[in-house]
């Protein structure tokens, strides 16, 4: 009697062991379908939303373009100075071009370029009518020669129109630059302010 209930009770365990293994193998299952069904939605989904970002991309360089001014906006124009700008910043922005920053100066006639108000509205011409302007056109006409061992910059002047009223002789400018160490633009054009106290070596 007793090893007949011992035989019940085995053949229980074994069955309920058996449910709970296939129950587990099911699990599993469904975990592996989940699994394999993320893995080809991410294969087979990538390239579309891929290309949808190139596109979203695209758009937002395209719309970013207009706002800045590239190729959108028809010259001439006018372009209201915010805080920080330049007009360094505004030739790049509508000529491509930092070159291009003298024209400016010279066609709005103003007195101090390198510090523009915010609110100032800038008259931006056809890049005709600035391409060809160059820093030294900024400078005063009828300048005298330098004769002392130093010289207060004025707006407009070069290293090489500094060394042309100094020398006699503008190729002489890298005597001045090494003098003062003076630094440098994105171009490598040497950097020099208008109030600046430059050596001149004699």
């Amino acid at each position: 009697m007793a090893k007949a209930n011992i035989q019940k009770r085995v053949s229980k365990y074994i069955q309920g062991k058996s449910w709970q293994e296939n129950f587990t193998g099911i699990i599993l299952s469904a975990v592996i379908i989940v699994v394999i069904g993320l893995l080809l939605y991410n294969y087979f989904g990538r390239p579309q939303n891929n290309q949808n970002s190139a596109v979203n991309t695209e758009t937002k360089i395209e719309n970013n373009q207009q706002g800045a001014g590239f190729g959108s906006v028809t010259l001439p124009a006018t372009y209201k100075v915010t805080a920080g700008d330049s007009l360094v910043k505004v030739a790049e922005k509508y000529y491509k071009n930092s070159d291009y920053w003298p024209g400016l100066a010279k066609v709005n006639k103003l007195d101090n370029p390198s510090n523009i108000e915010p609110g100032t509205e800038i008259n931006v011409p056809k890049v005709e009518e600035v391409s060809n302007i160059t820093v030294s056109d900024l400078a005063p006409k009828d300048q005298g020669a330098i004769t002392g061992n130093s010289y207060v910059v004025h707006y407009g002047d070069t290293l090489s129109s500094i060394s042309q009223r100094a020398y006699g002789d503008w190729s002489q400018w890298q005597k001045i630059d090494q003098a003062n160490r003076i630094g440098r633009l994105p171009n490598g054009n040497p950097l020099i302010h208008s109030g600046n106290v430059l050596v001149i070596p004699r």
